[in-house]
């Protein structure tokens, strides 16, 4: 397990953390202060935002419990200086009933980082409107997805029954967006599910053969960037070539299912892609060119765990010598 200590007699496990963020959500009791004192977070486990309260003033009051609690743990701090992290904990830590708009704000959150304020922006809009509306769920949703409220509701729980009979009515439901940021079934299950990787599997089973094609590239890329090894199997299982996909976007530097674990700091997904191609001579397939090797090489730098394993060793190694080529 890797450990930082940059505090004198304080241990956080951050294998799953970015380097220099403290991921409060993966806290563990074995925290020690400055004081060499046991530190328990009992008090941010058992917190849960409730309906019967606003999840505006909610999300202010987490606020200024981690900010309380820094004062007896500075590392703490790291967490109030890291907006990404603090806002990513208030999403996860909203009632049951706004699981949905919860997902919503994820998505939000990937397509453009969300500022404290921003978040509590958009909170404050959606608690007005459910107010105003008497709806639990999706009241911003736009009207054309509408029908889609219950598969999505059933990828989001991993409810497959439903979902089948979603599908057996509506087959181009298997790969049609179904809500506005265009996400699909396999997309909301895989990334943004909890328990689901069963549904991920019979939803993949059920797609009709050369569907799981490039434009499930993204799928995998947000899989594995959650650290959602099952689903990324799943994938590849069916479309294998897949591991080598590379997101068509502006940036100098194209996404693959690689640079998404390791961007995130998802060490067992990254260990089993590089697993499937450690093998493959021809390293041209991942790396085209030189800026994405040394693009990769640095992303699994800055996440804090290169060269913990033979695997990592060897392909960094792997790395080196081609851009010395």
């Amino acid at each position: 397990m890797a450990t930082s200590s940059n505090q004198p007699g304080e241990n956080i496990d951050v294998s799953t953390s970015k380097p220099g963020r403290v991921n409060l959500t993966s806290f563990s009791s074995s925290i020690v202060n400055s004081e060499g004192q046991k530190y328990g977070l009992s008090w941010f486990d058992d917190f849960q935002m409730v309906d019967d309260e606003s999840v505006v003033d909610q999300a202010y009051k987490i606020s200024r419990m981690v900010a309380d609690h820094a004062k007896s743990c500075p590392r703490l701090h790291m967490v109030l200086n890291d907006k990404e992290e603090l806002v990513n904990v208030i999403i996860e830590k909203l009632p049951v009933s706004w699981e949905d708009y919860a997902a919503r704000l994820k998505d939000m959150q990937m397509e453009k980082e969300l500022s404290f304020g921003a978040l509590v922006n958009h909170l404050r809009v959606e608690e007005k409107k459910r107010a105003q509306y008497q709806k639990v769920e999706f009241v911003e949703e736009k009207k054309e997805y509408s029908r889609y409220l219950p598969l999505y509701k059933a990828a989001l729980r991993g409810d497959w029954a439903t979902a089948e009979r979603f599908f057996d009515q509506d087959p181009g439901a298997l790969t049609a967006p179904i809500n506005e940021f265009s996400r699909t079934a396999l997309y909301v299950a895989a990334v943004h599910g909890r328990n689901t990787n069963d549904f991920v599997k019979k939803l993949v089973d059920k797609m009709p053969p050369g569907s799981v094609d490039a434009a499930y590239g993204s799928v995998l890329n947000w899989a594995a960037y959650v650290g959602n090894t099952e689903a990324v199997k799943v994938i590849l299982s069916k479309n294998p070539s897949l591991v080598y996909f590379r997101e068509d976007d502006t940036s100098p530097n194209k996404r693959t299912p690689f640079t998404r674990a390791a961007t995130n700091g998802m060490r067992d997904t990254l260990l089993y892609l590089l697993e499937l191609v450690k093998n493959d001579e021809d390293s041209s397939k991942l790396f085209p060119d030189e800026d994405s090797a040394a693009f990769f090489m640095a992303e699994t730098i800055s996440s804090g765990f290169y060269g913990n394993t033979n695997t990592l060793l060897e392909f960094t190694s792997l790395i080196v010598l081609f851009l010395h080529n």
